[in-house]
C-alpha cells in the first residue's frame, strides 16, 4: 500500500482526492475520530432521543450539529457521522405503520 494509501489520504481530507482508499480505511478513520472525540457529528431530530444524545456528545467534546425537521441539512455533508433520531411511526393500535 502506498504509505497506507498516503495515510488514508491525509486523514480523509477531500475524499475525492483519495487514492486506493477502501471502505474499511474510511471506517478506521471514523473509528479513530470517534474514539478521540474529534469527529464532527450531526443529529437529525432533537426530541426525546436526539436531544440527550446531542448533550452527551457535546459533554464528551464532539462538535455537534443538531437539526430539527425544518433545518437546512446541507451541514451533513461536512459531518463525519449522522444520527437520525425520529419517532417510529405507529398506528393507534401500536403497530408499525
Amino acid at each position: 500500500m502506498i504509505n497506507e494509501a498516503t495515510k488514508v489520504s491525509k486523514e480523509l481530507g477531500p475524499v475525492h482526492m483519495a487514492v486506493s482508499v477502501t471502505p474499511s480505511d474510511i471506517a478506521l478513520v471514523l473509528e479513530k475520530r470517534l474514539a478521540e472525540a474529534t469527529a464532527v457529528v450531526t443529529v437529525i431530530g432533537v426530541g426525546y432521543v436526539g436531544l440527550p444524545l446531542v448533550l452527551a456528545m457535546v459533554a464528551r467534546g464532539y462538535r455537534v450539529h443538531a437539526l430539527d425537521a425544518t433545518a437546512d441539512r446541507s451541514v451533513t455533508a461536512r459531518s463525519d457521522a449522522v444520527f437520525i433520531c425520529v419517532p417510529t411511526a405507529f398506528t393507534p393500535q401500536k403497530e408499525l405503520g
